[in-house]
């Protein structure tokens, strides 16, 4: 096995001006029989050009089967704290199994987990939970993902809304290309407060060029709902129209 501790690495980007720093690398490989091998990972990333820092570690067992290589109990976890950004304090945390079609250039990833958590300082927004689940395919020769059940549920809390917590649940076929840039959602169903529900087809573009080019089309259909209801849960005065 391998046993590393207290290292270091540096690198500094001159074009963008910007300086970071992964430190307390400890890295620790070990047999665990059969030809499968468990790897642990820990650190501290810096982001210095804009005070930000925080934790990431990964963990994973590694099987060798020929042309595929398998890897199971995935277990990564990232997160940053901030005295500047809009951004205050967030956690990133994946669980999955992946096989690696070397070969063939695929990636499958099974019983895939992504969650995200960030507390914020601006917006009036306190905190934002989200969780996606389902399984995932990465052509490498396409440079294209698809999920053929993805399911995204949504947490937000906020000063401008009732003290507890707003929450939405999505489910969609998703797919995105990397010649194109766009991501579609099929059969999308998204279930709201006061019981609200969208049913439709979208394609989402302009995600890498940033959030002000971002466009969205498709069709969306609204299922029958009680808007008295809606404004409650959402935490608004109604208006006079449906007062």
């Amino acid at each position: 096995g391998v046993n590393l501790n207290g290292a270091k690495i540096s690198w500094n980007d001159r074009k963008k001006g910007q300086q970071y720093s992964l430190e307390n690398i400890a890295v620790v490989s070990r047999s665990l029989g059969g030809g499968v091998t468990g790897l642990e990972l820990n650190g501290h990333w810096k982001w210095l050009s804009t005070d930000t820092q925080g934790r990431v570690s990964l963990n994973y067992e590694i099987h060798g089967l020929g042309d595929k290589l398998k890897l199971s109990d995935v277990h990564l976890f990232l997160s940053s704290q901030s005295q500047q950004a809009l951004l205050r304090e967030s956690e990133c945390r994946v669980t999955t199994g992946i096989l690696w079609d070397i070969k063939g250039g695929h990636l499958a990833f099974n019983e895939l987990e992504v969650g995200a958590t960030g507390w914020f300082t601006q917006y009036s927004l306190r905190d934002l939970d989200i969780v996606l689940k389902g399984a995932a395919e990465w052509d490498l020769n396409k440079a294209s993902v698809t999920m053929a059940n993805a399911r995204l549920a949504l947490k937000a809390r906020s000063d401008h809304l009732p003290p507890t917590v707003i929450s939405f649940l999505i489910r969609s076929g998703l797919a995105w290309e990397r010649k194109t840039g766009n991501v579609t959602l099929s059969g999308l169903h998204a279930e709201g407060p006061a019981n609200m529900h969208l049913k439709g087809d979208l394609v989402v573009q302009g995600i890498a060029d940033g959030l002000s080019h971002i466009g969205v089309k498709g069709q969306v259909a609204t299922e029958p709902f009680d808007p008295k209801a809606l404004f409650v849960a959402m935490g608004q005065q109604l208006p006079h129209v449906i007062q």
